[in-house]
């Protein structure tokens, strides 16, 4: 991030809590470079950083939904990453749309 910072980028942005403490850094010897992070809240750490979250479990949900509308043998799988806070959010939004579109439909899931 400071690599990055020194090269007169006017915003810099990242992904994931494993970059909370490089971009906060980054953001304290760079006053004048925006920077954000992305699945992080980092509300009042500094001016000029900012935390995009997402609703994980509307876009799990949204997913599932459409995976139960088009499962034709009512067996229906999700893989996910590394067990954090966020992807659960998304397993139990996708669980719940797949659900709730079987039942619309009246299919096994």
């Amino acid at each position: 991030m400071r690599r990055r910072a020194r090269q007169d980028y006017t915003g810099i942005f990242a992904a994931g809590f494993e970059n909370t403490n490089a971009i906060t850094d980054a953001a304290a010897l760079h006053p004048e470079t925006s920077f954000v992070i992305v699945d992080v809240s980092v509300a009042g750490v500094a001016p000029n950083m900012a935390g995009l979250l997402f609703a994980e479990d509307q876009a799990g949900y949204m997913a599932g939904y459409v995976a139960g509308l088009v499962t034709v043998t009512g067996r229906i799988g999700l893989v996910l990453g590394v067990e954090l806070p966020a992807v659960q959010k998304l397993s139990n939004g996708f669980q719940k749309g797949v659900r709730d579109a079987c039942e619309l439909v009246a299919k096994p899931c």
